[in-house]
């Protein structure tokens, strides 16, 4: 299964350079579930990303944000090599999980 980023939470102040309700911080999460031999196992990731001081050409007010904004603001503070850390780190936990992971039942 593909990787899924979500948005847990957006961190902002009533007010900032003449801007108001403006996104300081970005609470987000990583997860990819994989099945193996009939059982699913989920890794994530999690982090926080403090956003550069607001721009009033780009700006977008608090209530028009949409999760994919906020995602692809992390994205870009992570950059290419940020993000393959996040991939690389969760493959690292799934294949923890499978290597691990004990099975149930009984011999007959």
């Amino acid at each position: 299964m593909a990787l899924i980023w979500r948005v847990s939470r957006i961190d902002r102040v009533a007010s900032e350079s003449g801007l108001d309700d403006v996104c300081k911080k970005v609470h987000w999460i990583a997860v990819k579930t994989e099945v193996s031999g009939g059982i699913a196992y989920k890794g994530d990731s999690t982090g926080v990303n403090s956003l550069a001081e607001p721009d009033s050409k780009s700006f977008i007010p608090y209530a028009d944000i949409k999760e994919t904004d906020a995602i692809n603001w992390v994205k870009t503070l992570l950059g290419s090599d940020g993000i393959t850390a996040v991939e690389e780190e969760i493959d690292k936990k799934l294949l923890d999980l499978k290597q691990v992971a004990s099975t149930r039942g009984v011999p007959w």
